[in-house]
């Protein structure tokens, strides 16, 4: 019962009134077995996971700063940083890895890549930030399970999307085709090879990448749920997760102001419930002539 009346209840308050809630009627099994396929990506989406408070971040600032200035050690720094990053304080997060990495410029020097990188990003200098993501990569291209390549092609695709649209509007992609949304058709450019094949597990590593980005990051930024949704959406075999992107359309929707894009939101989830209806039933059909 606890699926079928969490998508009840948050499509009931999120869907527009003229769009069906049938599809989530028979979710049970559905959001199940989807789950297997990425077991955080409810908890994440919706905010339910351990993570430390305002309050922390800021007795943490306070305690490492006790430390006089020429006994400070450079992960002290990073400790500093990421709560000042976390607090929402992106430009004092930035001066204060830039103030660690002049004082050891060869200590942690993946560390201090990767977070001045995610730094950049949060406070929007996102080409500064691309930057230190690529040193960052380089050094350790398999750290956090080889995620940061793909914050790097996060990063890159909303460059490209905000060039292309002349503006900083959500959705990045305004489009509610289900075949290639938006960021899964960026991916998908970027990993096929010269005769185009494609492996459609880079869709699952991407999306597992997104979901580490949501947990370490901010999870509920509408970029991340747009770009997660995304990628999930993408038909490889029969690994279809639209339950759970419609979920992260829906919670973008939510975390914007603008009537604009919650409306577009609204509508890629609904075209998403909409498809795993349809190919569901294609499939039993297809099942019972064989």
């Amino acid at each position: 019962m606890y699926f079928t009346i969490g998508c009840l209840s948050l499509l009931a308050t999120t869907l527009l009134p003229n769009q069906q809630l049938n599809a989530c009627a028979w979710d049970y099994d559905t959001i199940a077995m989807e789950r297997q396929r990425f077991p955080e990506a409810h908890e994440l989406i919706v905010g339910y996971f351990v993570r430390h408070s305002d309050a922390y971040y800021q007795w943490r600032i306070e305690d490492r700063l006790k430390t006089p200035f020429g006994n400070r050690t450079p992960a002290q720094y990073d400790d500093i940083a990421v709560a000042y990053d976390k607090l929402g304080d992106s430009p004092k997060a930035i001066a204060t890895m830039l103030e660690k990495m002049q004082r050891w410029p060869d200590q942690l020097k993946y560390e201090s890549q990767a977070n001045l990188g995610t730094f950049y990003i949060h406070n929007n200098e996102l080409e500064k930030g691309l930057i230190h993501i690529k040193k960052a990569i380089e050094i350790n291209p398999d750290a956090h399970f080889g995620r940061e390549i793909y914050q790097q092609l996060l990063v890159e695709y909303v460059i490209e999307q905000r060039e292309t649209n002349g503006n900083n509007n959500l959705p990045l992609n305004r489009s509610t085709d289900t075949v290639f949304p938006g960021f899964s058709e960026y991916v998908f450019n970027k990993f096929q090879d010269e005769n185009g094949s494609f492996e459609g597990k880079e869709f699952k590593k991407a999306a597992k990448g997104i979901l580490g980005m949501m947990r370490f990051g901010h999870y509920d930024s509408p970029i991340l749920l747009e770009a997660l949704g995304d990628v999930l959406l993408f038909r490889v075999g029969s690994g279809q997760s639209n339950m759970i992107a419609a979920r992260a359309y829906l919670k973008a929707a939510m975390e914007t102001d603008s009537q604009t894009a919650k409306a577009i939101y609204r509508k890629k989830a609904d075209r998403a419930l909409f498809m795993q209806e349809v190919i569901g039933t294609s499939r039993v059909q297809k099942d019972l002539e064989d």
